[in-house]
This record gives structure tokens, sequence and C-alpha cells, in this order.
């Protein structure tokens, strides 16, 4: 028995090691990379507004169902999560998107790209509008990543729409047994930090796709 689920626990680490390793392709909605090349300097934002999909329902239904749910778990333990989530999407998803951002932008050609999460002074402007979000799961038999879904808009510094990418379900690493999605401590429960923690590493993923994308694309030369 013990062998049995020791090799289910492999397969799926190994399943989610291989998820996440694979490099995501942006689709092209509108505008050109080449569009990027003269820009050295970013501003990014991460934007949660509606309609965003989630399992369930729409971004205000899933936040409303949520709170409500871990309220009555623990007292205020919902609205304590609430002002975790809105802290957290400037203080961990956008710094690291931003951080994956510029590691991998350094390895290009054409000179350094500075991307920064606040900058009055950039040359133009990323915004991520997640559309779609999956928060994954963690358990002693399954680990699931979460996933995030983004249309990305590139502005120049007078507002003029330069690229619009779609990056489709950017995976976040499981982590299921560094730190777990559940209260070990009082049996299953929240525990919102590994929650956050994958959304972070799906943004991480989606940051360092996307430069590598436009190190080829963009700033090839």
């Amino acid at each position: 028995m013990k062998k049995t689920i020791l090799r289910a626990l492999t397969l799926v680490t190994l399943l989610a090691v291989t998820t996440v390793a694979s490099a995501q392709k942006p689709k092209v909605l509108s505008g050109s990379p080449e569009n990027l090349s003269s820009i050295r300097s970013w501003e990014v934002e991460i934007e949660f507004n509606e309609p965003m999909i989630h399992k369930k329902g729409e971004y205000s239904k899933f936040l409303e169902e949520r709170i409500k749910e871990m309220n009555e778990v623990e007292e205020e333990a919902g609205d304590n999560w609430k002002a975790d989530w809105d802290k957290n999407i400037s203080k961990k998803y956008e710094t690291k998107f931003v951080f994956l951002m510029n590691k991998y932008l350094a390895k290009t050609k054409s000179g350094k790209i500075d991307v920064k999460k606040s900058n009055d002074e950039a040359d133009g402007k990323i915004i991520v509008k997640t559309y779609w979000i999956y928060l994954g799961y963690v358990n002693p038999m399954m680990a699931q990543p979460s996933k995030v879904s983004s249309k990305i808009y590139f502005l120049d510094s007078d507002g003029k729409e330069l690229l619009v990418v779609d990056m489709v379900e950017s995976p976040g690493q499981p982590n299921g047994f560094s730190n777990p999605g559940y209260a070990t401590t009082a049996g299953f429960g929240f525990n919102p930090e590994g929650e956050f923690l994958r959304m972070t590493e799906s943004f991480a993923k989606c940051g360092k796709d996307l430069a590598g994308y436009l190190a080829k694309k963009a700033y090839k030369k």
C-alpha cells in the first residue's frame, strides 16, 4: 500500500514538473512584437476585474462566496483573506512577474530592457488583465498547480496599443510537499498562503514565458 501511494505521489510530482517546465507561446491578438523594439523601459500593472471567470462564476461572485465560506470556518477568516488577496496582487504577483521579466529580458542582445512595478518615466506600460483563474490545490494524495489566463496589453507613453497577446493557463508550482495548501495542524481546512504561493508562481511563469517571447520577437537585434 505504501509503495502504491509513493508511486502515485511521484507520478503527480513528475507531471507537475513537466507542466511547469514547458514554455508557453503567447497568441498575438493585435499589433506586432516589432512595435516594441524601441521601448527600453516598462511599467507593469496586473488587473483583476470583471469579467473574470472562476469555477464559481464571475470574479465578484468568487470573492463573495469565498469570504462567506471562510468566515463560516473561522470568524473573520474570510475578511482577512480578502484583505490579503487584494494586497498580494501588487505585493506578490506583480513583484514576481516583474522579477522574471527582467531576469529573462537581461539575456537579449539589444541591450538593457527595464521593467518596473511603478515608473512614471517609463517609455511604455504593460497591463496584465487576468480573465481566468484556477487556484490549484494540495492534499496528501494529489497536487494541482494554479493556472491563470491573461490578456496582456502593451501601450506606448501616449496610451496607444502596440501589441495585445493572450497567455492561456500559465501554471504555477503545486508546492505539494514544501508548502501544503491545507492546515496540517487542524486536519483539512484553509491555508491561503499555499494558494497565494501557487498563484505567485503562475504569474512568475507568465512573466518568464512572455520575456522569452519578447527576447526573440521584439528585442532580437
